[in-house]
């Protein structure tokens, strides 16, 4: 790989490794650090359900009937 490729590589990787440090460090404080890295790494659908419950409940931004109709789905 030249030197323009390597800086290319690690400028498209760091912000997707920013995004999952945020995300995970979310998910340390709410389950614990086992739960979190399974729900991170291994338990992708999981973790869009938990990311659509914070949305809407615990961010509490008034989407209840948008919860419940995901709930209900």
């Amino acid at each position: 790989m030249s030197g323009v490729e390597i800086v290319g590589l690690a400028l498209g990787v760091v912000p997707l490794l920013s995004s999952a440090y945020s995300g995970l460090t979310d998910d340390v404080k709410d389950f614990g650090i086992v739960p979190a890295l399974a729900l991170r790494f291994f338990l992708f659908e999981a973790k869009d359900v938990v990311d659509q419950v914070r949305e809407h409940f615990i961010r509490d931004d008034g989407g209840l009937d948008q919860a419940m109709a995901f709930k209900d789905s």
